[in-house]
């Protein structure tokens, strides 16, 4: 077990790496410059999209518009 771990990304730097390949077009290109696999950074840019800006999704207890009561 010699050099063999795993690299944990916070989510402002997996924002950032996302934000790098949809800069550039190149999930590889990115991915070589931070040593990870490609499929990594495709995975993180589509919870990007679907998440609005941000790679966890919104707070389950937050209301809805619709949901408001008066």
């Amino acid at each position: 077990m010699s050099g063999n771990f795993i690299r944990k990304y916070t989510e402002e730097e997996r924002v950032k790496i996302v934000e790098e390949a949809l800069a550039c077009g190149s999930n590889s290109l990115v991915a070589a410059k931070y040593n990870i696999h490609s499929g990594l950074v495709s995975n993180w840019k589509c919870n990007y999209r679907r998440y609005k800006q941000t790679l966890k999704p919104k707070n389950a207890t937050q209301p809805k518009d619709e949901e408001i009561i008066v």
